[in-house]
């Protein structure tokens, strides 16, 4: 029995090995550019020079202001905050816990 293939004869392709649809020759969608191709529409009465004045002259706080404040923030609230206390690890604790009940090595 010979498995030779003549110069004539072709071979059968092999099946595809994925679940993916083979690509078609079918036109491809373009996407829509320009005013209106999304799915926002923005009202007619929307005050969009405020809107812009906004990001054109921003209400900020100075940096250096900033700091203090948050500086003020924190001595407000810094007895509700719990303080840790750093104490030796138990270890024996510790090599139970990871070794014996979660199986590290």
């Amino acid at each position: 029995m010979s498995t030779a293939v003549s110069e004539n004869e072709t071979e059968p392709e092999p099946e595809p090995t994925s679940d993916i649809e083979p690509e078609t020759d079918a036109p491809k969608k373009k996407a829509k550019k320009g005013k209106g191709s999304g799915g926002v529409r923005i009202p007619d009465d929307w005050p969009w020079e405020e809107a812009k004045k906004l990001f054109e002259d921003p209400d900020v706080i100075p940096a250096d202001e900033v700091e203090v404040g948050c500086r003020t923030f924190f001595a407000f609230i810094s007895h509700m905050i719990p303080q840790l206390e750093w104490k030796n690890p138990d270890v024996d604790g510790l090599v139970q816990f990871l070794v014996t009940e979660k199986g590290f090595k």
